[in-house]
């Protein structure tokens, strides 16, 4: 079986067949009778170059496969699910009330510091009868004795799981702390990143082009149309103008980029039958009996997002920033996470094979505000990201 790359794909030869060719070669060279036993030096030889051959075939086999959305992994399938406007959910953090007890006046530093240290062994810190590690937030600075309800989140990011009255070993050592307890439930468990098993089934959701008259199928087949970047499709289905202002039986779509005319035509050929459309582009839309149909859409109003986080070992800040603008979009309507910046920046180091310490992202829709989120200004916002507006503390 030869090696080939044509309409029916990769097709790589096998270790054996390898092996075959290299003796046949071999023999050719030095004669039939030579010893090509697996235990002979020459056998062997012919092994060491086979698996060589082997491997330089499932590198080929990787990086095709890394096309198919079945069969790309990581920050492959990433780069495909970009091409639709899809970014990979993020892990977010845990975070978790807990009280202090205190009998004398005193501060603890929290995460929004800004005397914070490569380690976070400055951070007010306290951990629960599993060992998991919480951080304060906020800084905070008492006048007198008291129990105080405090909120901490948790060094981990991803799920960790938090029983009432666990948190209850302080880390950071502080005088006058007496103690403290987390008798409340959770105030928000985290999640994992998402998984390229779940990324997968939303981009075969996101791309059911097959369908008609449904707003998945004119948002899939929007973000598919050339040169279009995102696309977001809403829909009012009520008798009633909703709270965001869609008229009753309304769709509203928002597109970046793309052919006005070739958006036209999607809208026209995926609308339900007597929907209304909302928005400020107009397109003239000539039908098959020769009248003509007026789509309606609005485009994105892009809003700049600022970042800023620390990053300790061995890195290129242009290349964080660049990788930061390349790969991480944010969705129509949607805020912008710390958490999402954080889980992509780890799983960057990690596939890099690099080992950096993150902390302290945050994220401002201004570069004066700072929080780990930053609220998107209507439906139709969308935070865009810039390296000028990127630091690394």
């Amino acid at each position: 079986m030869p090696d080939t790359l044509d309409a029916n794909g990769l097709t790589i030869k096998t270790k054996a067949e390898l092996v075959a060719e290299l003796i046949a070669d071999m023999q050719a060279i030095y004669g039939t009778d030579i010893n090509t036993d697996s235990d002979s030096p020459d056998g062997q030889q012919i092994d060491i170059i086979a698996q060589q051959g082997i491997d330089q075939r499932e590198l080929l086999e990787a990086i095709n496969a890394g096309f198919n959305v079945d069969e790309a992994e990581g920050t492959k399938l990433d780069a495909l699910c970009a091409l639709i406007g899809i970014t990979r959910a993020g892990a977010t953090f845990t975070y978790q009330n807990v009280e202090v007890e205190i009998d004398r006046a005193l501060g603890l530093v929290g995460l929004d510091s800004d005397a914070l240290v490569l380690e976070p062994t400055g951070i007010y810190t306290v951990k629960d009868d599993t060992s998991n590690l919480f951080y304060l937030l906020d800084s905070v600075t008492f006048t007198g004795s008291g129990t105080y309800s405090l909120n901490f989140r948790a060094a981990e990011i991803g799920v960790v799981e938090v029983t009432p009255n666990t948190i209850t070993t302080p880390v950071t050592v502080i005088a006058g702390v007496v103690s403290v307890n987390n008798p409340d439930a959770v105030n928000s468990t985290g999640v994992d990143e998402e998984t390229d098993f779940q990324l997968r089934n939303r981009f075969k959701a996101s791309t059911g082009i097959s369908a008609t008259g449904n707003t998945e199928s004119l948002q899939a087949a929007l973000a598919n149309l050339t040169d279009v970047t995102v696309a977001k499709v809403y829909e009012n289905y009520t008798h009633e103008t909703d709270s965001d202002g869609i008229p009753a039986h309304c769709i509203w779509a928002i597109v970046q980029g793309g052919d006005p005319d070739e958006i036209g035509q999607a809208i026209y050929a995926k609308r339900g039958m007597g929907c209304n459309m909302r928005g400020d582009e107009e397109v003239n839309v000539t039908k098959p009996d020769g009248g003509i149909f007026i789509s309606k859409y609005d485009v994105p109003v892009n809003s700049d997002l600022y970042i800023r986080l620390k990053i300790t070992g061995d890195y290129d800040s242009d290349y964080v920033k660049s990788s930061i603008v390349d790969n991480l979009f944010w969705s129509i309507g949607g805020d912008a996470s710390s958490d999402i910046i954080y889980a992509y920046l780890k799983a960057l180091s990690i596939a890099d094979g690099v080992s950096w310490v993150i902390t302290d992202v945050e994220v401002s829709d201004n570069g004066s505000d700072w929080d780990e989120v930053a609220e998107i200004s209507g439906l139709t916002g969308r935070f865009v990201n810039g390296t000028a507006r990127i630091t690394l503390l």
